[in-house]
């Protein structure tokens, strides 16, 4: 059976958060769409509770990664518009049908949205006042440049939407960038590189998981700097990107400045930057080593 649009979930070992990715699919106000879950080798149930709430589920057998994931995805959709988010993600009810409506407008064929995190312990409420993931609680536009008209040039994969000839024009994700972060960030890369503006829109609303633990907070830093690494050896120069990490940086510090976050802010923005570095050089040196 064939759909207009196709949603597309990957997934690895996700069962404790992706029931509540497929009730909030389960609930859209606009349902002729298909729900696929990319199951990454998942060694929990993640696959057969995608197939109980009656996604098309793709199995893999050997873990390849979110690009991978993805990928596999797009290559099995039969929509002509993709619709992404992450196993750990709630759209709100009216998702589907905000962004089917937001490419109706006649922009370029894709559309980032809004990602909040809900309340949570202090330490979570931290993290979503940084940025993470996509923007959190510090707001998209605080963390990438949106101009007055709505574009912006960049996009998170757990909030958008993309006709499928535009993302085959670029050649869907780079499977070789194997942390995830970097795979998004170097779609938007090319996207912009050929002149494909992407709209932001705050009215399509995904809610992320908090993220609870000092330790998967500092996983997550470390992993972004490996994949930072990686997408450095793809584009070459990454001044602006240093620039913008500094100005969205500067704007994280302003908005909390007086909240009873911001020495908690102020010290989770200086192990990212640690952090960060420390995976960019270790990838650099794993890179060396094996001679790539």
């Amino acid at each position: 059976m064939s759909f207009p649009i196709s949603v597309i979930v990957p997934c690895y070992n996700s069962e404790k958060t992706l029931v509540k990715t497929l009730e909030s699919m389960k609930n859209q106000s606009f349902q002729n769409f298909e729900l696929i879950v990319v199951d990454d080798a998942s060694t929990d149930a993640s696959a057969s509770l995608a197939k109980s709430f009656g996604a098309k589920v793709i199995s893999l057998s050997k873990r390849r990664g979110p690009a991978f994931a993805r990928n596999k995805g797009i290559k099995a959709a039969s929509g002509s518009i993709l619709l992404f988010t992450d196993a750990d993600c709630q759209p709100e009810p009216n998702w589907v049908e905000t962004v089917m409506a937001l490419l109706s407008e006649g922009n370029d064929g894709v559309v980032m949205g809004q990602v909040f995190v809900p309340e949570s312990s202090f330490l979570a409420n931290s993290i979503a006042n940084l940025g993470f993931p996509a923007g959190g609680n510090a707001g998209f536009e605080n963390i990438w440049p949106v101009s007055k008209d709505g574009f912006t040039s960049y996009l998170s994969s757990c909030n958008f939407a993309i006709r499928k000839h535009v993302i085959k024009k670029v050649n869907c994700f780079d499977q070789s960038l194997l942390y995830a972060g970097g795979e998004d960030t170097f779609l938007a890369f090319l996207l912009s590189k050929n002149n494909i503006r992407i709209k932001y829109s705050p009215k399509a609303i995904v809610w992320h998981e908090p993220t609870h633990s000092w330790a998967k907070f500092l996983k997550w830093q470390f992993i972004r700097g490996k994949a930072n690494y990686q997408f450095r050896k793809r584009v070459g120069s990454v001044r602006k990107y240093i620039g913008l990490r500094l100005w969205s940086s500067k704007n994280i510090l302003k908005k909390n400045v007086f909240s009873r976050y911001f020495p908690a802010v102020f010290l989770l923005l200086l192990l990212s930057f640690v952090l960060q570095q420390l995976g960019y050089f270790w990838e650099s040196i794993r890179n060396f080593v094996g001679g790539n």
